[in-house]
């Protein structure tokens, strides 16, 4: 559930705060292309080098097969709801629309009256006497500052980081600021799928409960899963992020280079916080990639097994060995990647 990708280069950030970078013009962009020009010399070699030790690095589209021959497909998307991102390749909108099952990674649509009603009842988000304090976590100071400018830009006012949960913050740290200007009028791509697929007639499976992220949050009470969440994604909302570095994600991304944009992350983190950085990416990684991703294919095994399925999860989810590619290749089914035209070569 990486709602949003690493924008930021080693570069200083400017004299500005963390919404104020967040405009309309650097947020929706026209084009996208990789500038090379915002990473340093030796971090882009290092990004490279990185990236090129990464499993099933590139490509975002891949057909899976199962050892009786019953096919189905993976997606690995983006989750953002820029035109660009949501027009989807010919080949892909075709398999949606002729599969059986569209497999998200989270369905939150309701099912029931209860669950509706549940979903407008905040009272869970607030912290009670047992929970720590966000101040009282030891994080960088900085981080502290982005978070409260972001929850005052969300609305929440400039006391928020006082009586919010932490598992509540975390999960509210997730949204992409860029994000904002279309938030309830454009889907992210992951949410059109999801549409599509059910104006065709599929099935939808949600690959994970809709609240398995908060309660996992919530029973880490603070502690090092959501203290590492809550740190990296405050690191996103560095008002150091221009349109060029926004330009060169979406860049990576259309262009399936996966690999790259995860060997950003981590080459970013391990300069910008030398000390814990790379703690609070791995520990991150590990649920929301690799403890998650063993949920999915749980979920999906049985229907993988008789084909026409169209799973579609964040791009991060599919490389990497415990990345769905490789898990689903353990699993016995044979996986093939999909190039599609502008995407690069392995």
């Amino acid at each position: 559930m990486r709602l949003w990708l690493a924008l930021i280069a080693c570069v200083l950030a400017g004299p500005m705060h963390a919404q104020t970078w967040a405009t309309r013009e650097v947020c929706l962009l026209d084009e996208a292309r990789v500038h090379p020009e915002i990473f340093t010399p030796a971090f882009y070699a290092n990004m490279q080098t990185r990236s090129a030790e990464i499993p099933n690095s590139v490509g975002r589209f891949w057909r899976i097969t199962s050892a009786d021959g019953a096919v189905s497909h993976i997606w690995g998307t983006m989750h953002s709801s820029l035109p660009m991102i949501l027009r989807l390749p010919n080949q892909v909108t075709d398999t949606i629309k002729a599969a059986r099952i569209v497999a998200t990674e989270v369905d939150y649509t309701q099912q029931t009256r209860e669950e509706l009603s549940a979903s407008y009842t905040s009272s869970d988000r607030y912290r009670d006497a047992t929970e720590i304090s966000v101040r009282d976590m030891a994080l960088p100071s900085q981080l502290l500052i982005w978070i409260e400018e972001r929850l005052i830009g969300l609305g929440w006012g400039d006391e928020a980081l006082d009586y919010l949960s932490p598992a509540a913050l975390a999960e509210l740290m997730l949204a992409d600021p860029c994000g904002d200007f279309a938030a309830g009028i454009y889907p992210i791509q992951d949410d059109r799928i999801q549409m599509l697929g059910a104006i065709h007639g599929s099935k939808i499976l949600s690959l994970e409960a809709p609240r398995a992220l908060f309660q996992k949050l919530s029973d880490d009470g603070g502690a090092g899963l959501t203290r590492a969440m809550i740190a990296v994604y405050a690191n996103y909302l560095n008002p150091g992020v221009t349109q060029e570095m926004r330009s060169t994600s979406h860049a990576l991304y259309l262009q399936g280079r996966i690999g790259e944009m995860m060997a950003w992350d981590e080459l970013y983190f391990s300069e910008a916080y030398p000390e814990e950085g790379p703690d609070w990416l791995a520990r991150t990684n590990d649920y929301l990639l690799r403890e998650r991703n063993e949920v999915f294919l749980e979920s999906a095994m049985a229907d993988l097994l008789e084909g026409g399925v169209f799973m579609a999860v964040g791009t991060y989810h599919l490389p990497q060995e415990y990345g769905l590619i490789a898990l689903l290749r353990k699993a016995g089914f044979a996986v093939e990647r999909i190039a599609l035209e502008g995407e690069a070569r392995p």
